[in-house]
């Protein structure tokens, strides 16, 4: 019951707002809009993640099955999204407060295939600390695609040691770090 409940508030101020994707033409997946209404979810169980294989901006191959046995939140985001930079600092401290026990992945929705030069000095100018890639269809389509079927950034999923999705949210408000905290460490005692 108490995960539960933690679900739901967790979703429900996560959701308080977000930014849609800037507008760009692709075969593969329809690019996000800005909507200011909080989404909310409805699926009460974690489910399978999927093993998406991504290159990071620093050329290296990252995958969801190189993680198992630590917690991992994932961030879908973009760099003109002013709610997903609002989350960046809050994700860095729990990247370094639990290091070796929770992973954190900036998921890029502004491009597509390799990442662009332009990106990684984005990461730094940003002081990302964590490994950020750039979100291929498939990836899309079966994290916000599948769980909330929303086009809205930043979305963010907290996966368990097995790789199951257990929390998410779309948005971005204050007080949310505080719901995030207490996910990474209900996640991280099983």
């Amino acid at each position: 019951m108490k995960r539960k409940l933690l679900l739901a508030s967790l979703i429900f101020a996560v959701a308080l707002s977000g930014c849609g994707k800037k507008e760009e033409k692709s075969a593969t997946v329809e690019k996000p809009h800005v909507e200011e209404k909080a989404v909310e979810s409805q699926k009460p169980k974690c489910v399978p993640g999927y093993n998406f294989e991504l290159v990071s901006v620093d050329g290296k191959k990252v995958s969801l099955s190189d993680f198992k046995g630590k917690v991992v939140i994932l961030q879908f985001f973009g760099e003109f999204c002013p709610t997903c930079l609002k989350e960046i600092p809050y994700l860095n401290e729990l990247y370094e407060k639990y290091k070796g026990k929770v992973v954190v992945i900036g998921m890029n929705t502004d491009y597509e295939g390799t990442p662009p030069p332009r990106l990684k000095k984005f990461v730094e100018s940003k002081g990302i600390k964590y490994p950020v890639v750039v979100v291929d269809g498939k990836t899309w389509m079966n994290y916000p695609g599948f769980f909330t079927g929303s086009d809205i950034i930043p979305q963010t999923f907290f996966l368990d040691k097995s790789g199951n999705v257990c929390y998410y949210g779309v948005g971005f408000a204050p007080g949310d770090e505080m719901r995030y905290k207490t996910a990474v460490e209900r996640l991280l005692q099983g």
